[in-house]
């Protein structure tokens, strides 16, 4: 149970050895740590946190462009000083940036076929290197018979006014049998590849099964290396590549007309349009077998049928009786709607232009969908993202929409950088600034081994409060800072803020490789660890109230008794009471009343492990606390009132007659058994990858020595 948690998030110097003062001295050793507070000017929360609510508006980016039939727009790789806007007739227009002015820069209607209402020009990707090679493809339908797929690449003037026609090399063609399912995009990956997608050939229910045969390009991402060969070479580790139980060219299979996809980082997104019943979003790894058209959504198109073998979607919505057609959007990574960040975007061409995004929860992992940008009648058929990560969508019937924050309120922006938050020193972001001041506690939280430091900055004048229960009350504007380290190495260093208005808010910034700065990193992220272990877990901003519960805090650790200890300051030297200190530079208003220290981990068993129990779990399992079940672990509730005799509410994981502590018996008690496991069963539920040995050892040495006596039958 030992919580992971934005915990003290603050930072705290490690201790040095204690310092003995000179003998035999004329002066009062001083009773303080420090000489003095120091000034904090820098380091303050706002009034106000940045938002985090994901409603967005859509404005129209271009007002005066209206280009018909627009199916595609995409911009030079790292400059949207102008774009390229393919329609469906085969013309693609180059637009001016700043000013929306259009000219025709290629025009491929002569080779490129419309007849059918899912035909035409579909994708434009540019090359990774376009600045060197002048390189866009296209993906079109070609004219020959009833339609084939084609991809093409044309070399573009750099500044995108002209392409050269006679450059045109074919690199694809696959012959479709229905003017149908057509697919829909085209894109590098961030490993230089070209991934083109590909619907099942058409008509309806699949009737040749493109789509559970591997050996053919329809109903299938294609991954193909442009730059190792002519046409194109295979990549090695294509899941065919040697041509063995599928096409070489497939890296993913069983879709029926995957419209639109999207890379994050190295996970690829697609919308895949349905039958008649579902309409899919999935993540497409390698050699996966997303399930058409054996599975449609998460059903069976014909019942009975395996599923066990297939990817399954991340959401599915169903069709209601209306039609449906899933568009794929990207993953937003842009600034300017902070509560969007890490979402997954949609839409469908029949919801009147309604931007919808999937939520992942940081605790279940589960996913849900909500609307973040209401349409007004736009039929959308394609995103885009600016160079800055803002979204663009690109209506069908002409125009492209910005996604914008619903809120024309300003709202002070979130330093991306650490360096430039105030907290640490500019030139050395691994060092706090000089108005914060150091602090320890008895017990830390579990940080799956991690080096942990924390500091506590309060604005300049104000002072905290300890309440009646021993808590401190930190003022407006106080910062928290928590760095970590793996074998010095630093990996993610947090911020805490109290914001006057809207309270405490948690700030995640993720350390770069060569750490010199840490990134703003509000969606979590995994980190490998030096040792090669399971990987740190960043969690995701919008779950520190997980943790963070108003019963136990907000602020967790900033306690009388876990600040109850001799802490010695890098800045002095000296050895001190921490609470005194604090106490004789003013951080604190009154002194504070005295309170029992909690145990450490050399303490007699029973209090040791109730003080850990305090730490790592009560923040949730108390009155309030938010976690399901009685169990109210704080360390001053008596034995009889903690629950910890109970039979466990959330599932026995097989244990026969089981109980939270069953004295004597840590075979059967669920405590200890959820401490020691790391899947959906592990306590803590979130943030944790490891498990900690040491305190495994010290709770089943504990319940082992319990008198059963202590819990009656």
């Amino acid at each position: 149970m030992r919580a992971f948690v934005w915990g003290i998030l603050g930072a705290c110097a490690p201790a040095a050895s204690p310092v003995t003062p000179p003998a035999d001295t004329d002066v009062a050793a001083p009773t303080a740590g420090l000489d003095g507070r120091p000034s904090n000017a820098t380091c303050v929360a706002s009034l106000r946190a940045p938002t985090l609510d994901s409603a967005g508006r859509l404005v129209r980016l271009w007002p005066e462009l209206a280009l018909a039939d627009s199916t595609v727009l995409v911009h030079p790789p790292g400059s949207d000083a102008w774009w390229l806007l393919g329609t469906r007739p085969g013309v693609v227009h180059r637009v001016d940036g700043p000013t929306g002015d259009a000219a025709v820069a290629l025009d491929l209607s002569a080779v490129t076929t419309s007849s059918g209402s899912e035909q035409g020009l579909l994708g434009l990707a540019f090359h990774p290197r376009f600045a060197d090679n002048g390189f866009v493809y296209v993906h079109h339908t070609g004219t020959r018979g009833i339609g084939q797929t084609v991809l093409a690449r044309y070399t573009l003037s750099a500044d995108g006014r002209t392409a050269d026609p006679a450059s045109r090399t074919v690199l694809l063609e696959v012959d479709q049998p229905f003017r149908n399912h057509n697919g829909g995009d085209v894109q590098f990956g961030p490993d230089g590849m070209l991934y083109l997608a590909l619907g099942d050939g058409g008509s309806a229910r699949d009737p040749r099964d493109n789509g559970q045969n591997p050996d053919t390009l329809l109903g299938a991402i294609l991954r193909l290396d442009v730059d190792g060969g002519a046409p194109y070479a295979i990549p090695a580790d294509n899941p065919f590549a040697d041509g063995e139980g599928g096409a070489p060219e497939v890296y993913a299979w069983g879709l029926r007309n995957p419209y639109r996809m999207a890379f994050d980082g190295d996970t690829l997104w697609v919308g895949d349009v349905g039958q008649n019943r579902w309409e899919e979003i999935s993540q497409a790894p390698r050699g996966g077998n997303l399930g058409w058209r054996v599975a449609e959504g998460p059903d069976c198109l014909d019942a009975p049928c395996d599923l066990s073998g297939f990817v399954p979607p991340v959401w599915a919505y169903p069709h209601t009786g209306a039609p449906r057609s899933v568009v794929m959007g990207p993953v937003y990574r842009g600034a300017a709607i902070p509560g969007l960040r890490a979402a997954a975007l949609f839409t469908d061409v029949y919801d009147g232009g309604t931007i919808q995004a999937l939520f992942q929860d940081p605790v279940s992992r589960a996913w849900s969908a909500r609307t973040v940008a209401a349409g007004s009648g736009q039929v959308f058929a394609h995103f885009a993202t600016d160079a800055g990560g803002e979204v663009v969508a690109l209506d069908l019937m002409g125009g492209a929409y910005r996604l914008e924050p619903a809120t024309d309120a300003i709202i002070e922006p979130v330093p991306v950088r650490l360096s430039a938050t105030g907290c640490v020193d500019p030139a050395d972001p691994r060092q706090p600034a000089a108005g914060l001041v150091p602090y320890e506690v008895i017990i830390p939280f579990w940080s799956d081994g991690l080096t942990k430091r924390r500091h506590v900055a309060l604005p300049d004048g104000a002072t905290a409060r300890v309440t009646d229960d021993g808590r401190l009350d930190l003022p407006p504007g106080t910062v928290l800072m928590k760095h970590f380290e793996d074998a010095g190495r630093p990996v993610e260093t947090r911020l805490y803020l109290h914001h006057a208005e809207t309270g405490w808010q948690g700030r995640t910034y993720v350390w770069n490789d060569d750490g010199t700065d840490a990134v703003w990193t509000p969606e979590g992220a995994e980190i490998e660890r030096q040792d090669g272990g399971p990987p740190w877990r960043v969690p995701a901003e919008v779950g520190c109230p997980a943790c963070h519960t108003a019963a136990a805090g907000p602020p967790l650790g900033l306690d009388v008794a876990q600040l109850a200890r001799r802490v010695t300051y890098d800045a002095t030297g000296r050895t001190a009471d921490q609470l005194a200190t604090w106490e004789e530079i003013g951080l604190l208003d009154a002194p504070p009343a005295s309170a029992a220290p909690l145990s450490s981990d050399d303490a007699p068993a029973e209090d040791a492990v109730r003080a850990r129990l305090h730490v790592d779990c009560a923040p949730c399992h108390q009155p309030g606390g938010g976690a399901p079940g009685d169990l109210d672990l704080r360390v001053d509730t008596p034995w009889e009132a903690t629950g910890l005799c109970d039979a466990p509410s959330q599932g026995a994981l097989g244990r026969v007659d089981a109980r939270i502590v069953a004295p004597g018996d840590p075979a059967r008690s669920i405590l200890l058994a959820r401490m020691a496991r790391r899947d959906d069963a592990a306590m803590p539920p979130l943030g944790s990858a490891r498990v900690d040995e040491a305190a495994v050892a010290q709770v089943r040495a504990w319940i082992d020595a319990l008198d059963p006596a202590r819990c009656p039958p």
